[in-house]
């Protein structure tokens, strides 16, 4: 199996941000295709806090904006208040573990108490 070339850019993007290569990361956005960034580079950059910690995420979203940004795709911006994005994320969660989520909650809370948040 082989990867496509936006496939290997997302990667680049991804792997760049993780390992604070910086100015890799803004050679890439100078460089990006007609079509991107789009929302595979803003979902890879959501994963970037995991695996470097927020501060690296941080500084790579600075870096990409300085280069002409990321900015969200008209069909990922949420008006929805703080409350209503909780409610929708618990109401998620219920779903995902139903009649477990309450020891999940529980497990969550013990290992550290914003986890549970």
């Amino acid at each position: 199996m082989s990867l496509s070339p936006a496939e290997l850019r997302i990667l680049r993007v991804f792997t760049a941000a993780v390992l604070g290569r910086f100015g890799e990361l803004a050679e890439l956005r100078r460089n990006a295709p007609a079509g991107e960034p789009d929302r595979r580079w803003r979902e890879a950059l959501l994963q970037v806090h995991v695996f470097a910690g927020v501060p690296r995420g941080v500084e790579a979203y600075a870096v990409l904006e300085a280069q002409g940004g990321l900015g969200p795709a008209h069909d990922e911006q949420d008006e929805a208040t703080p409350d209503e994005r909780r409610a929708r994320g618990e109401a998620f969660f219920r779903r995902i573990y139903e009649k477990d989520s309450p020891a999940v909650r529980g497990m969550l809370e013990r290992q550290h108490p914003d986890f549970a948040l």
